[in-house]
């Protein structure tokens, strides 16, 4: 099994034991990191950009419900960065709003994903995930 590296954004630890799972039945030994919010998202994106990309996780997920700013506000945020620019960003929310889903792509997300409510959804979710980003982890 090969290890995949993803950090998630939110607040729910629930969220994050599901994602964790689903990446292990799709193969992977994962390790998950959850930040439950942008300022420690930000410290810790500080601290991986002074590593080599190789050492990054493979990608981000980020739920649009944040305390503080919003999720697509991070994405936008991180895509000022020119370091940050093609680093995959996906946004996985419970959020139903159409317009969260326009505003998540315009900030320049890699993908938008619906947030299941069954660990099975979640590890279909997290298949498709997979299968979309390809070649970019």
């Amino acid at each position: 099994m090969a290890e995949l590296v993803v950090w998630v954004v939110g607040e729910s630890m629930v969220h994050q034991r599901l994602v964790a799972g689903a990446l292990e039945a799709a193969g992977y030994t994962s390790k998950v990191v959850n930040y439950p919010d942008d300022e420690r998202e930000m410290m810790a994106l500080n601290d991986m950009m002074r590593q080599p990309t190789a050492a990054w996780p493979a990608f981000a997920i980020i739920d649009v419900g944040l305390p503080g700013i919003t999720g697509i506000e991070l994405v936008d945020r991180l895509r000022r960065d020119p370091m940050l620019k093609s680093w995959p960003v996906v946004m996985l929310t419970a959020s139903e709003d159409p317009e969260d889903r326009s505003e998540s792509l315009l900030a320049d997300a890699t993908a938008y994903y619906a947030k299941p409510s069954t660990g099975a959804g979640y590890k279909q979710v997290v298949n498709q995930m997979l299968d979309d980003l390809g070649a970019r982890i």
